[in-house]
């Protein structure tokens, strides 16, 4: 019998151990016992390089032919957010009624001035690589020529 109760005592220990039977409230409803978990928030900045670019990874083509004249590298410079910028110039043609038209990539159209002065872009680093934005559209630029001709 004495076993028994050993036994009885024991086993009423291991339920009430695993099950929760010792009160700890003197209220009849049960303890609930709520864990919350908050995800952490991750913030991704993507920087741009707008500082790595140099003078030499832009090609200014010289004059080649009667309706061309000598792109010229203006130097470099860093705008108002510390972006690397290129300007690149063509020159005012000394003959009156020819316009300056730059080109940009062999072909590409650019900026120009219909009664012959000096054509100026200031070209922008992103991404590492020189760009010009004309009428919203932004292109990679890697040459510049100038061209004079008539209206």
């Amino acid at each position: 019998m004495k076993e028994f109760i050993i036994a009885l005592i024991y086993w009423s220990f291991l339920i009430c151990k695993g099950y929760g039977c010792l009160a700890t409230s003197d209220s009849s409803s049960p303890i609930i016992v709520t864990t919350t978990t908050t995800a952490a928030t991750t913030t991704t900045t993507t920087v741009s390089d707008c500082t790595s670019c140099t003078a030499g990874q832009v090609t200014f083509t010289p004059m080649t032919t009667p309706d061309t004249e000598d792109a010229v590298n203006g130097g470099t410079g860093v705008d108002a957010n510390g972006c690397a910028t290129l300007t690149a110039i063509c020159p005012a043609n000394p003959n009156a009624g020819f316009f300056v038209f730059m080109q940009f990539n062999g072909g590409e159209g650019g900026p120009q001035d219909v009664t012959g002065g000096a054509v100026t872009a200031v070209l922008m680093c992103v991404n590492g690589q020189w760009t010009f934005t004309q009428g919203g559209i932004t292109r990679v630029i890697t040459e510049v020529n100038c061209v004079i001709g008539t209206p």
